[in-house]
């Protein structure tokens, strides 16, 4: 199993699918009918995520329990 190569979606790609700017899409994938992933080093990191809610000037906080419970991402290593 596996992939040979991924790439990341164009910026063009990002807005049209998700109406937000790279950098400013929220890690909801499920908003949009997508599937998540998430490495796991990110429940290493600490019990809270930051990440932008829709602008690049909009953060929000979340529990990274609270995180997974909501959006139940894919967890994987992707270093």
């Amino acid at each position: 199993g596996g992939f040979k190569s991924i790439s990341f979606a164009t910026p063009e790609e990002v807005f049209k699918i998700t109406g937000c700017i790279p950098g400013a899409v929220p890690p909801f994938g499920s908003v949009w009918g997508l599937q998540t992933y998430m490495d796991t080093s990110l429940v290493e990191q600490g019990d809270s995520i930051n990440f932008n809610a829709g602008l690049r000037t909009h953060s929000i906080q979340l529990r990274v329990r609270d995180y997974l419970a909501v959006e139940a991402p894919i967890e994987c290593s992707i270093r």
